[in-house]
């Protein structure tokens, strides 16, 4: 017997097969969807926004060259290290905690408002303070307080971001960050056609993070809950005793990225500062890439409570991202110099010899992160924070003593010995969690 397919008929095939593609897209259903779900819309965020972020940054490059870059670079990462005090662990504390119960999101959303308003206060004083001292000229120190007030600004947003995340609705952090991208590549770009003076660059950062932030407000009342600023001081005090050991590691995660940068510009190496960064945002790219993926399964770590199919989903993970690993740092290091030339130019001819150093740091950072995830995501982020203290301190010291006596090419080699310590300590402390040999 034949069956034909009516108009009607097919119009009901149509809608049912874009109703599973919506939900899909923009519901959770399983934890295999999900994941899957998550990971699309993070690959989406991170991709636009970063690639956005990067071709911005080699308009800032070209423009101001290795030695402009290198200064811009320097001033951009010492006020990053103030970055932690506005957050202060606040952003992965409240993904963790409303993932295991989200009716806790309007309290932690009105009693965290108002309480990083404080936080940033006290954030941008600091910045005022030393900057007046570490600014050679009133042009570094006006930049240094003009980066001020964007990472105190930006710091709203990652937390609303961890909202989003807590809820697993990465849709909604793609928006933001999509348009966050757009309105500074616009704004930057534009700036650097008419001939602006550096200054108008970072209020470009500063103007594209406002528009995110009021566009994330609008999405976080109408797609999770509307919430209201409210004090109350005991529930204060137990969120920061549990993030200070999320900001104690986002602090010495921030140090270990960015205190070689900050000691190269203390010793005025500014032009190969400029190479060194530039090599570094190549790495960046490729860290975002494996770090959006884990951001995704977080939630999933945070609530599985069956250690064998948590350990199946590591195992996964591993096999997943070590291959690529592999193939990326044998393509960086083969093409190196006409990856370096093609992005930054021939002002750059010292990136490709860092570039070849710090991609193994990126491999190594690669084997760690997954370990560190699931540490963090079940509640073992004190273990974490004392692994990075000791990785920080070992950084810290390597530079210290190195650069004034070797130079700037001694940067990426203290970060790769740094990153080797992290990653045996890391692994060595998850292993010893689940207490298994196999993973």
């Amino acid at each position: 017997m034949k069956t034909y397919l009516t108009k009607k008929n097919l119009k009901n095939l149509k809608s049912n097969r874009s109703k599973r593609f919506k939900d899909f897209l923009f519901q959770n259903i399983s934890v295999k969807q999900t994941i899957l779900k998550n990971t699309f819309w993070l690959l989406l965020a991170e991709g636009i926004h970063r690639g956005l972020m990067f071709f911005l940054t080699i308009l800032i490059a070209r423009y101001l060259g290795s030695e402009g870059f290198g200064r811009f670079s320097f001033i951009f990462a010492f006020v990053s290290l103030f970055a932690i005090i506005s957050d202060a662990g606040l952003s992965t504390l409240t993904t963790r905690e409303i993932a295991k119960n989200k009716k806790l999101v309007r309290k932690f959303i009105s009693n965290i408002a108002i309480l990083k308003v404080l936080l940033g206060s006290v954030t941008f004083g600091l910045v005022i303070l030393i900057g007046h001292f570490i600014g050679e000229t009133v042009e570094s120190r006006w930049l240094v307080y003009l980066f001020g007030i964007y990472i105190v600004i930006n710091s709203f947003n990652e937390f609303f971001i961890g909202v989003f995340r807590a809820f697993e609705m990465m849709q909604y952090e793609t928006i933001s960050k999509i348009i966050q991208g757009l309105a500074l590549l616009t704004l930057g770009a534009s700036v650097i056609i008419l001939n602006y003076s550096v200054y108008w660059i970072v209020i470009s950062y500063i103007i594209a993070s406002l528009i995110t932030l009021v566009i994330t407000l609008i999405l976080v009342n109408k797609k999770i809950t509307t919430f209201w600023a409210k004090i109350d001081l005991g529930f204060w005090k137990n969120l920061l005793r549990m993030s200070w050991p999320f900001a104690g590691a986002g602090l010495l995660s921030l140090i270990n990225f960015n205190f070689d940068q900050v000691l190269l510009g203390v010793y005025n190496y500014m032009i190969e500062l400029g190479n060194y960064v530039a090599s570094y945002k190549i790495i960046n790219l490729l860290i975002l890439i494996i770090s959006f993926f884990l951001i995704s399964l977080f939630p999933v770590f945070s609530r599985i409570r069956n250690k064998n199919k948590l350990i199946d989903i590591i195992k996964k993970v591993y096999w997943l991202l070590i291959p690529f690993g592999v193939i990326v740092v044998f393509l960086v290091t083969l093409f190196s110099r006409q990856i370096t030339m093609l992005i930054f130019g021939s002002g750059y001819s010292l990136s490709p010899v860092f570039l070849r150093i710090l991609v193994w740091s990126f491999f190594l950072i690669l084997l760690r992160l997954p370990a560190a995830t699931v540490l963090s995501a079940r509640g073992f982020q004190n273990k974490v924070f004392l692994i990075l203290i000791f990785s920080a301190i070992s950084n810290i010291t390597l530079n210290v003593i190195f650069i004034p006596l070797y130079g700037a090419f001694v940067a990426p080699i203290t970060t790769i010995v740094s990153e080797s310590m992290n990653l045996m300590l890391t692994n060595f402390t998850m292993l010893k969690h689940f207490k298994r040999r196999d993973i």
